[in-house]
């Protein structure tokens, strides 16, 4: 998008806006990072064994709730 000088990037999509929704969620847990469920599946177990698991959220605009897991 934009001329040849300057360029203007974004992505969209699904994911996105869970990330976002989920990133929203700092200020009412106090964290730094939380993670989805489907994040906690591909990372390192040794990680994932220092995470806090939140349950079930609902989040707002989102078709179901999501499994949140604080890191920091």
């Amino acid at each position: 998008m934009g001329t040849t000088q300057r360029r203007q990037y974004s992505i969209t999509g699904s994911v996105v806006i869970l990330a976002s929704r989920i990133e929203q969620l700092n200020k009412q847990f106090g964290s730094q990072l939380l993670v989805s469920e489907d994040v906690m599946q591909v990372m390192d177990k040794k990680i994932g064994a220092a995470a806090t698991n939140f349950g079930c959220v609902a989040l707002k605009g989102w078709h179901k709730p999501v499994t949140v897991y604080k890191l920091a």
